[in-house]
């Protein structure tokens, strides 16, 4: 049996709640349910006010104001009550026994939310089942399905969008093109975007200005004015749903050159449509710790970067398989 300022067992409060225990036990558990919160909110886990009052035949609980007279009593210790006939100690003992349960009963109650009224017909009870959580369930079955899909397959095949970004270099038109093609870079290029207003980098040329060019296929769109750094943002919204190509011309001196120029390709690349950038929107607002799901979503839009991020922040076993077949795109 525990000791008053151990903890109490499950099986003490169970014994309790049958009368299984002695009364001095009863006592010891009594005064500790009084005095521990824990133990007291266990008891009333397992054991109900019912079970106490039919364990030591009470008909009704005690009023709260005896509380004080009865935890007296119960802090007495048994060496200092005073020798009794056999008869006055087992009645004794009863009524400490009672008096432990009503005390017990009370320090239950007091701790516990007023019960709500009982129903007019008795509802069944039946036992909750609990089942995990499912891996999908986004309450769209097209996104239930993209990510379903990438989990089996362990990839996400290119996009079609990304074969009209990627042209083919040209045939080399001599060593001297060639090596000049090398220096250049441009972004972006070869890549699907979801910002209308994108900002345009290139290799900078020492003691250059510039001008950008965008052309939806050969219709010019926007350009800027002389530029003396390498990067620039357009002043207006490019649409969506379009694909555009964009060159800069490099001055230096009387010298003006287009470039990417050949054997590089084009620098081409596609913003993302209203819906599916809408789509994309939602599925961050409303499972913005889903990386999974927002990788696989931005990878079937050709968001090749942005499905690398996410996908690489993803805890989800299957994550990695399907990062990979992304950068072999």
């Amino acid at each position: 049996m525990t000791s008053d300022r151990e903890h109490v067992t499950r099986a003490d409060i169970e014994k309790f709640s049958r009368r299984e225990l002695a009364p001095p036990d009863i006592l010891r558990v009594a005064r500790h349910l009084g005095e521990c919160a824990d133990c007291a909110t266990r008891a009333r886990e397992l054991v109900t006010a019912d079970d106490v009052e039919d364990a030591f035949g009470f008909d009704e609980i005690a009023h709260p104001d005896v509380e004080p007279e009865l935890a007296a009593y119960l802090r007495s210790q048994p060496a200092e009550l005073p020798r009794r006939s056999p008869r006055t100690t087992f009645i004794a003992t009863a009524l400490a026994a009672a008096a432990a349960a009503v005390f017990v009963t009370i320090a239950l109650l007091n701790r516990s939310p007023a019960p709500a009224p009982a129903p007019s017909h008795p509802i069944a009870r039946r036992p909750i089942a609990i089942t995990p959580a499912p891996t999908t369930g986004y309450g769209r079955s097209d996104w239930d399905d993209a990510v379903a899909d990438a989990v089996r397959n362990h990839g996400i095949a290119a996009p079609s969008i990304l074969r009209d970004v990627r042209e083919s270099p040209d045939i080399l038109r001599g060593a001297g093109a060639a090596a000049d093609a090398v220096k250049v870079s441009l972004s972006p290029a070869g890549v699907v975007i979801d910002d209308t207003t994108p900002r345009f980098t290139w290799t900078a040329f020492k003691g250059a200005k510039y001008v950008v060019e965008v052309f939806a296929g050969e219709i010019p769109v926007t350009s800027s004015g002389p530029l003396a750094s390498n990067e620039w943002m357009p002043p207006k919204p490019l649409k969506r749903g379009k694909t555009y190509t964009w060159q800069v011309a490099v001055r230096r001196g009387e010298t003006s050159t287009i470039v990417p120029a050949p054997p590089l390709p084009a620098a081409l690349f596609s913003i993302v449509d209203e819906k599916t950038s809408a789509e994309l929107a939602d599925a961050k607002r409303r499972f913005p710790g889903d990386h999974l799901l927002l990788g696989v979503l931005a990878a079937r839009a050709g968001l090749q970067q942005q499905a690398e991020n996410e996908l690489r922040a993803s805890r989800s076993p299957a994550a990695a398989a399907i990062l990979e077949s992304i950068r072999r795109w």
